[in-house]
């Protein structure tokens, strides 16, 4: 369904990646007036798959290529969801900046990097209050860490779904519902 840039990021098994979507869905839940933010959103793969469920879609993702295929993938696969995508680093100063304000019935998702988020994107993240945050982790090294953050900032796990994207290696996707 989806095009992206040859030298992008992409889940690269194809076989689990509806299954990753659906789980992405079942956990975060969201009503139809609900406003997503895709973090790490590349391409769009979650924010595509989720237009269909909410009143709108914001997505940031560093990468100014995968930006312009995530709005060309809502374009081709015309999404009536409101929508905006930013190419932006995933700070806490530029999220302040770039999300706007004064919204409610947010549901986020953040898919980052191996090396997980950047001091203070959490606690940014937090003090929005989200209704629902899913954090995928690539990786079991930043778990423990980041989900301390979530809980300082009064975030407890409510679900947990592990999925493996990778057969034949010891890596696991985590997807964590917090709220």
């Amino acid at each position: 369904l989806y095009t992206f840039h040859p030298a992008g990021f992409s889940q690269v098994n194809l076989s689990m990646a509806e299954v990753m979507l659906e789980q992405a869905r079942m956990l975060l839940s969201p009503p139809g007036d609900a406003e997503f933010v895709d973090l790490y959103c590349g391409y769009g793969f979650f924010s595509c798959s989720l237009a269909k469920d909410v009143a709108s879609v914001t997505g940031i993702d560093y990468d100014r290529n995968a930006v312009e295929y995530a709005k060309n993938n809502m374009k081709r696969l015309q999404c009536e969801c409101r929508y905006r995508f930013t190419s932006a680093a995933i700070e806490p100063e530029i999220l302040a900046r770039t999300l706007q304000r004064g919204r409610t019935g947010e549901y986020m998702l953040l898919d980052p990097p191996r090396r997980g988020t950047q001091p203070g994107v959490i606690e940014t993240l937090a003090e929005r209050k989200p209704a629902k945050v899913l954090h995928v982790f690539c990786g079991a090294e930043t778990v423990p860490a980041e989900l301390k953050r979530w809980d300082e900032c009064g975030y407890t796990v409510q679900k947990i779904s592990v999925l493996d994207m990778f057969p034949g290696t010891a890596n696991l996707e985590t997807m964590v519902l917090l709220g």
